[in-house]
């Protein structure tokens, strides 16, 4: 099961309501108010080489930025957010499904190795592929631990 989902959107210009992770990054970890940073960071890697699946370069113009998303458990959940520097395609990542972005993403991928590709949505359809397995998210995150 999925659970985390990248998508590749287009330029995002504004960024009000989110943080510079940086700001994340460098808080206390005890500090009960926040995300801990060892948890943003690890997202923000396992985000960041899947979007690489879909098309980001390695480069970031602007962010990355989170944003907290409401949940249920209470337990603080984020998206993160970033824009490339070619193009000024964004990618942004959910440990959820972001629905409303399956209209104007290109692409979407997860952590368990499903690519959508939603270019065909507008005529009632998108394709689905899956990684092949040796090259699956998961196992290249393995591999790199």
């Amino acid at each position: 099961m999925a659970t985390l989902f990248v998508y590749r959107l287009g330029p995002i210009d504004h960024w009000d309501g989110w943080d510079n992770v940086r700001y994340h990054l460098l808080r206390d970890a005890n500090d009960f108010d926040c995300i801990g940073p060892s948890v943003v960071q690890s997202r923000l890697e396992i985000a960041q080489l899947l979007a690489r699946f879909i098309g980001w370069e390695g480069d970031i113009r602007e962010g990355p930025f989170l944003s907290g998303i409401p949940w249920e458990t209470g337990i603080p959940q984020f998206i993160l957010a970033w824009k490339q520097n070619n193009n000024g395609e964004t990618f942004v990542a959910s440990p959820v499904q972001l629905t409303w972005l399956h209209k104007v993403a290109s692409e979407m991928i997860t952590d368990d190795g499903a690519v959508v590709d939603f270019s065909d949505l507008h005529r009632g359809g998108f394709r689905t592929r899956h990684l092949a397995a040796n090259s699956t998210p998961r196992k290249r995150i393995w591999m790199q631990a």
